[in-house]
């Protein structure tokens, strides 16, 4: 079983020594997956998908579409910058965004028999040597449906950037900007509102 646990840091991904157990679950209370539409708003037993993920043309989806192979990253090392994390179990990937609020210097009182010492153990963790993990992950890629699933799409932009902007619809006044250009010529009492979601979406691109 491959278990391995990538840091994305700047414009690489580095793998982070002894992080090779799964970190992550898929999600637990998900019934229905939808696929995505910036028009459709998520019941609470639900969750988008994007199928024919890795036939998209998303900056940061080249790991996705090439053959994993964790000889082929470096060590990850801690001063480099925390920009994700990617939790790969055999062929789902886990991502995680990384806040500032996730990296701040933490004081933990640990409780356990089986620490050196017997009674609780004070410790303080400077910032950045520890990363708060996220009950659930902010999207799961299954590499062998080639399907995306998550929960909100401003938090994948990270992940894979311009996403957000690619299904974003145009917005009023774009609107009007476009049918004051010389060559659209729009039929007598056409109103800027009557344009719909699909054509402000081919708008933007």
């Amino acid at each position: 079983m491959l278990e391995v646990t990538l840091i994305k840091s700047g414009d690489d991904f580095y793998k982070l020594s002894g992080a090779d157990v799964a970190l992550f679950n898929e999600y637990s209370n998900v019934d229905e997956l939808i696929e995505y539409d910036p028009s459709t708003l998520l019941e609470e037993n639900m969750a988008y998908k994007i199928s024919n993920f890795s036939k998209k043309e998303y900056d940061g989806i080249d790991i996705l579409k090439n053959t994993f192979n964790a000889t082929d990253y470096n060590e990850y090392s801690n001063d480099l910058i925390k920009d994700f994390l990617l939790n790969i179990v055999d062929n789902i990937y886990y991502f995680q965004r990384i806040t500032p609020s996730m990296l701040r210097p933490k004081r933990l009182l640990r409780i356990s028999d089986k620490l050196s010492k017997p009674s609780a153990s004070f410790e303080k963790i400077d910032q950045g040597e520890t990363i708060s993990l996220q009950a659930e992950p902010d999207a799961i890629y299954y590499k062998d449906k080639d399907e995306l699933c998550f929960k909100n799409l401003n938090a994948i932009n990270r992940f894979f950037m311009g996403i957000d902007s690619l299904y974003r619809e145009a917005t009023d006044d774009e609107i009007k900007v476009f049918l004051n250009q010389n060559f659209i010529k729009a039929k007598e009492g056409f109103f800027f509102k009557q344009v719909k979601v699909n054509n402000r979406k081919k708008l933007l691109y």
